[in-house]
């Protein structure tokens, strides 16, 4: 464990001495050149933790990061940081200056202090654009939209919350279903003109039990789940969809229409 903070920066520092191909991420199944990570207490730099990358990827490729509902800001790579001297292992921006990882430079803004962000290059543009979002407020769906959703499932809806408007008349939806029994089911849904797709969150649980994550009384929560940036691509959308949780924060790039996982990210926090 002690070696890891050394490890790391030597290999991002191997790395920034040689060509990059970004382009290699992109075959159909491999995760794509992209980073996650959070903000400082001003919202002027993001610390992302780096994965393993193979081939390796140079940190100075990555110049976007998207935070907060989808703000879209330029970044620049300043250095990599390894853990330092009183470090509590939160990724918080209060521990920004002692935790390790990659810390980006915000050159046209600010954003919210303490969010999370996605980090991503051209390479990662050029399969893909970023899509229009709309997250203000959070409102209960239609009473159409619930009947809808219940008969294309064959079951019915408990709660319905929309998350955000994309493009268009797109949604992006959070669904529970009605339990059967110790079955709980809830699922992100998208709504298009060209009809509902669904990504479930299934689990087994006595009601009133910790179901989902810990302590959540076999409920979930719309408020809990934000997104962090989305995407069009040619078969639909990627959304990027953090979850909060007691100990931390679990953050997913996933691809609509097979709701594919592409990449992920715990951010621990413990508060």
């Amino acid at each position: 464990m002690g070696c890891r903070p050394i490890i790391l920066g030597l290999a991002i520092a191997l790395v920034m001495s040689g060509p990059d191909d970004a382009t290699a991420y992109e075959t159909r199944g491999s995760r794509p050149p992209v980073v996650f990570g959070f903000t400082d207490k001003t919202g002027t730099r993001v610390l992302a933790e780096w994965p393993e990358f193979t081939p390796p990827l140079d940190p100075r490729t990555l110049t976007t990061a998207l935070c907060s509902a989808g703000r879209r800001v330029t970044v620049s790579f300043v250095t990599y940081q390894s853990a330092r001297e009183g470090d509590s292992g939160r990724q918080v921006a209060e521990n920004f200056d002692r935790a390790q990882g990659s810390v980006y430079r915000i050159v046209d803004g600010k954003v919210p202090p303490d969010v999370t962000c996605i980090v991503f290059g051209a390479s990662f543009l050029s399969t893909r654009r970023i899509a229009g979002v709309s997250v203000a407020g959070m409102v209960q769906c239609d009473a159409s939209r619930v009947q809808r959703i219940g008969a294309e499932r064959s079951r019915p809806v408990a709660r319905c919350s929309r998350l955000a408007m994309l493009e268009g008349a797109d949604e992006l939806l959070l669904v529970e279903f009605q339990p059967k029994g110790s079955d709980l089911l809830a699922t992100l849904v998208l709504v298009t003109s060209r009809g509902l797709t669904f990504n479930d969150f299934p689990a087994k649980c006595e009601a009133g039990s910790s179901c989902w994550r810990e302590g959540d009384g076999g409920v979930i929560n719309a408020r809990d789940f934000h997104l962090v940036g989305a995407f069009r691509i040619s078969t639909g959308y990627e959304f990027a969809i953090a979850w909060d949780r007691p100990e931390g924060q679990s953050t997913i790039l996933i691809e609509s229409g097979v709701f594919r996982e592409r990449a992920d990210w715990y951010r621990y926090w413990a508060r």
